[in-house]
């Protein structure tokens, strides 16, 4: 007996989203008392508001002091429904250290927020095309690391940044 039932197939994407599928089987009753399984199984997918998360991506950076740096998002253009939002982690305080918002852009009402507390002071430039966020002259106090989230209706990508001192002339490894 040849079934219609199709199994999905999933590249390398499907497997980082999450998604749950649940198998069917279809009861048919046979008498008042007795109930027959068809052989046809399908799978349904059951999909959950927010559920595509893209797993975490963590980038070592390393830059001089003095020096800018430009943390690339990797997005070639932010869509309409997208917020952008940079935040900033002092792990070099405290390895548990949380991370507080930085700069934020949200596209649907071009608004721009840059949280110039005195560690950012006129540091941070967003560019409002990629959301890809620029820190000049960089000083020891802002090694540390940055995550990036990028959020849309139904998805949610973030991507961390480790950034470290150039060690000139000694070995050195990033924790």
């Amino acid at each position: 007996m040849s079934s219609n039932c199709k199994v999905p197939t999933f590249n390398q994407q499907h497997q980082q989203d999450l998604s749950i599928f649940v198998a069917v089987t279809k009861m048919r009753k046979i008498s008042k008392k007795r109930f027959v399984e068809k052989t046809k199984t399908s799978l349904t997918p059951v999909f959950f508001p927010g559920a595509f998360i893209k797993k975490d991506e963590i980038k070592s950076v390393l830059v001089r002091v003095g020096e800018s740096v430009t943390l690339h998002t990797d997005v070639t253009e932010i869509q309409e429904d997208e917020l952008i939002r940079w935040k900033f982690a002092d792990s070099n305080v405290n390895k548990q250290a949380e991370f507080s918002v930085i700069a934020k852009w949200d596209k649907t009402k071009t608004e721009e927020n840059l949280y110039n507390e005195e560690r950012f002071k006129d540091r941070l430039q967003l560019d409002h095309n990629t959301g890809s966020l620029t820190i000049r002259k960089i000083t020891p106090k802002h090694f540390g690391q940055y995550k990036l989230q990028i959020i849309s209706e139904g998805q949610k990508i973030s991507k961390t940044f480790n950034v470290a001192p150039v060690s000139i002339g000694r070995d050195f490894q990033l924790s």
